[in-house]
Parts: structure tokens; C-alpha cells; sequence
């Protein structure tokens, strides 16, 4: 099996009554989709789950809705944190020799391998799992690499219905075994999906355990929505559902639509909306951003098959957000009270084990808020899943293969846009955080995540490793200082 680094820090376990639940409402989603959990058209070559021999990492994440834009920053490079010499990795845009060098050694793995593919061409970007299976000389340059293995694992940053295809092709035209570590096509799109999501987690946990929302199909729905919601709440925010954290969010100020008549309502948001890209993209989430937000923490899981075991509860991360539109600029090791943190728990567990049972395999997270007069009080609200690899799964998985646990004891996942809009090239960057490690004589580490962000001056993505929570905190705001200075100075 392929050597992943999953290290549950717990394991809740659902009640009897719990149980009970989540195989009623099982059966139900089961009943009415048969297909959710389908993998046999591909082939009886191709399976679920993590083979024995060398895997293929396509951490190109555009299949994502709003994320297939040309001239977005790639983030291929991420995934690769979790390879092992003998695997390859599958890379879309720029190529940075200097940072495969970089992470082959920080890794320590000498042996892993980078296939780089052309995804931008005449204005289009092309993700790169399709270029993979619909691109003749990549498809055979893959081949190339596969020849001679009888056991491959396709590892996606998401696992979609081409992650299949090119399964089910790389399996009948070299005779291996092709694993795909992820869910079923069908699955992906549901479980990644927030209106289905909320639905799901409403019928599993009560009502109650969502935010308030609604679903708009057209733009009489739309208009609808918000200005009945809009008659409670003073903000809303709009959703693309099946697109990937803040992305597709975009906030409402209700001041500023009140005494509108409904066609002007619905220009104003389509004009909000079109900077997304064109037009509205049907169906919108509506949902209400007005609670007294507290602590917006996510649950991190790897469900395997169930043969193999119960989801497996890796930790609780709290985000740390940033600006009226509350993107996401990196996370913590959360620290919750006792009794908050073991509700938590059991209703990701519950979640988990739900999806386990329609044939979710692999990492899955479930982001929340907790909202109320104090956390000591506060109520959970589930508000998406993200049922792929992410921004804090992946770093999460590197700290756990990494040596000299009980010396960096916490960490600080830093995720960050700024720099002025500067580039700031990866050996630069490298020198800044080598410095400051020689400066701290050895009590952190710092691990540059990605080339990308860097090189295009969008941002930031860093590990910070150290004895306590308090000092990673403080250590990622020195570096991030010197890190932005630099940038603005070119």
C-alpha cells in the first residue's frame, strides 16, 4: 500500500442511535441514486483504493468550478509533499526546477519524478488530468513511465469522473492494476457539492445544524431569496455551490439593496456575481453570513474502504480568516473546550461514516462555524465539504511524515495573498526562510509549500513548525514580514 501518513489524534465513535441514523438516510440516498457509488464501468482493472507500487500524483485542481481560468496561479506542486521515490508527479504550468530540487531534499525522496504538460494554450487553460488521457504524446509519455508496473495508484488533489477515464485507459493499454485513491465521479460531484451537502448533513443532524440557506435556480429565485432572507438578516452571501471555498463566494450588504424594486435587486447582484466570470452561474447558494462567528474550525478525515476499517479522525483546524469576503489565508491546530470539541467530533464522524457508507474512500474534510454569546455556548453550523485534498490536508500530511515530532510539537499553516502584487522568485524566497531558521538556531522550520504563488506575486504558502502553537503563530508573522518586504522591493 501506498505510504500515506495518516495519524488519527482520535477516534470518536457515533452512538448506537447515531448509527441508526446515518444507515436510514444511507439507504435512502442510496435508493434514490443507485449509480452514487458506482465504479465498475471502468473496468475490472481499476479499483478503489491504494495499490503497492509507484503512484501518480495530478495535483492540478482546475476541474474545480471558477478554478480552470487562464493565467490562475497553478497549484501542482502541493501534492507532491505526499509522494515517495519511484512516483511521479504530473505538473501544469510554470516548471521550477528549483523547487523540485528543494522538495526532493526536504523530503528527503531523491526518486521522485516530475512529468510537466503544457495546460495553457490559445487563452485556454486545460487541466491536467484531461490533457493526461485526451493529449496523444502526454498519454504516451504516461505510458512510458507505467511500463513495466503491474500495480499503479492514481492519486488525485480530486477525484473526477476523467481521474476514471484515464484509469480505465492507462488500465487497458498497459495491463496493470490502476488504483484510484478517491471517491467515485458521481460521489465527488455530490459530496463537494454545498447544496447537497447541507441538505445531507440537515437530514442526518436536524436543521438546525446548518446555517440558514436557500437554493436559486433562476433569477426571479435569486431575487426571492435574498430579499425575503434580507428582511431578517442585514448580510447574505451567494454561492456557487460546487466550487471550492471562497472562490465562488460573494457577499451581500443588505443596506445597500433595501428599497429596491426586484429588477434593479437582481442587476445589482448580477453585477456583484459577474465578477466571477460571465453571467450567473445557476444554481446560487443563498445563505445567511450574519452570526456571531466565533471560530470557524474544519474536521480532517481519511475514510477508507470499509473493509479496512472506520474513518480515521486526524485533527480539528481552525481557520484564519481574512477581509469582508472571509477568504481563507491559512489555519491552526484548533483549541476548542473539551465538550465542544467532542460534539465536534462525533457529528464529523457521523458525517464521515455516512459517506463511508455510499462509497466515499480517501481525504475529506468538513468545514464549520461555531457562532454564539461565547465558545463555552457556541453551536455548530456545517457548511461545506471538501471532499479532495486542500490547503490544509496536505501540509497536515507532510508534518505527520516528518521527523522530530516532539521538538515542533504545533504548526502554522500559512496561506496568504499579498506581496503588492510583486513576484518574488522561489531562491529568493528559500534564502529568507533559510536565514531566519539559522537565526532561530534549529527551534523552527519553515517549509515553502509552493513555487507558484510566489513567482506570480499572489501570495504565500508556508509551513511553520515549532515547540508551541504560540511561537509557530509569531514565527509566521516575522517570516510573512520579511517575506512581504522583500516582494515589495522586487
Amino acid at each position: 500500500m501506498h505510504r500515506l501518513a495518516i495519524v488519527p489524534r482520535r477516534q470518536p465513535e457515533p452512538s448506537a442511535a447515531g448509527l441508526e441514523r446515518i444507515a436510514r438516510l444511507a439507504s435512502g440516498i442510496l435508493a434514490a441514486e443507485p449509480r452514487i457509488g458506482e465504479v465498475e464501468p471502468f473496468g475490472p482493472n481499476v479499483r478503489q483504493g491504494l495499490g503497492e507500487g509507484m503512484a501518480i500524483f495530478l495535483g492540478d485542481a482546475a476541474e474545480i468550478r471558477l478554478l480552470s481560468v487562464p493565467g490562475e496561479v497553478h497549484h501542482d506542486y502541493r501534492l507532491v509533499w505526499l509522494a515517495r521515490s519511484g512516483d511521479t508527479a504530473v505538473i501544469g504550468g510554470p516548471a521550477s526546477a528549483e523547487f523540485e530540487d528543494y522538495q526532493r531534499q526536504t523530503l528527503g525522496e531523491p526518486g521522485v519524478r516530475y512529468l510537466h504538460v503544457e495546460t495553457e494554450r490559445n487563452g485556454i487553460r486545460r487541466p491536467a488530468p484531461i490533457v493526461c488521457l485526451k493529449e496523444e504524446s502526454v498519454y504516451r509519455r504516461l505510458c512510458g513511465i507505467c511500463s513495466g508496473q503491474d500495480d499503479i495508484t492514481l492519486m488525485p488533489h480530486i477525484s473526477t469522473g476523467t481521474i476514471w477515464g484515464l484509469a480505465a485507459q492507462l488500465a487497458r493499454d498497459t495491463g496493470a492494476r490502476v488504483n484510484v485513491a478517491g471517491s467515485p465521479p458521481l460521489l465527488t460531484r455530490r459530496v463537494n457539492d454545498k447544496l447537497w451537502f447541507g441538505d445531507i448533513v440537515s437530514r442526518l443532524l436536524g436543521a438546525a445544524a446548518i446555517p440558514e440557506k436557500r437554493s436559486a435556480f433562476c433569477g426571479s429565485a435569486l431575487v426571492r431569496h435574498v430579499i425575503d432572507l434580507g428582511g431578517k438578516w442585514d448580510r447574505l452571501v451567494l454561492k456557487v455551490p460546487d466550487s471550492a471555498g471562497s472562490a465562488g463566494n460573494v457577499l451581500v450588504q443588505m443596506e445597500e439593496l433595501r428599497g429596491l424594486r426586484p429588477g434593479e435587486v437582481l442587476a445589482e447582484l448580477r453585477a456583484r456575481v459577474d465578477t466571477l466570470g460571465a453571467g450567473i452561474p445557476y444554481p446560487l447558494a443563498v445563505e445567511v453570513w450574519d452570526a456571531n462567528v466565533l471560530s470557524s474550525p474544519s474536521a480532517q478525515l481519511w475514510i477508507p474502504r470499509p473493509e479496512d476499517g472506520p474513518p480515521l479522525f486526524e485533527g480539528i483546524y481552525e481557520q484564519i480568516l481574512e477581509g469582508e469576503q472571509k477568504a481563507f489565508a491559512g489555519a491552526a491546530m484548533a483549541m476548542l473546550p473539551p465538550d465542544l470539541e467532542e460534539v465536534f467530533s462525533v457529528q464529523a464522524m457521523e458525517i464521515a461514516v455516512l459517506f463511508q457508507k455510499l462509497g466515499y474512500f480517501g481525504r475529506c474534510s468538513f468545514d464549520a462555524i461555531l457562532t454564539g454569546p461565547s465558545i463555552e455556548k457556541a453551536r455548530i453550523l456545517w457548511v461545506e465539504c471538501n471532499g479532495r485534498w486542500g490547503g490544509v490536508s496536505i501540509p497536515m500530511s507532510l508534518v505527520n511524515r516528518l521527523p522530530e515530532r516532539d521538538r515542533f510539537a504545533a504548526h502554522v499553516i500559512v496561506q496568504e495573498k499579498g506581496l503588492e502584487e510583486r513576484p518574488l522568485r522561489f531562491a529568493v524566497a528559500r534564502r529568507i526562510v533559510e536565514e531566519y531558521e539559522r537565526e532561530r538556531n534549529g527551534d523552527i522550520q519553515l517549509i515553502l509549500l509552493s513555487p507558484g504563488v510566489l513567482e506570480a506575486g499572489r501570495g504565500v504558502h508556508l509551513l511553520v513548525r515549532a515547540a508551541t502553537r504560540e511561537a509557530a503563530l509569531e514565527t509566521s508573522r516575522e517570516v510573512m514580514a520579511r517575506l512581504r518586504a522583500a516582494g515589495q522591493i522586487g
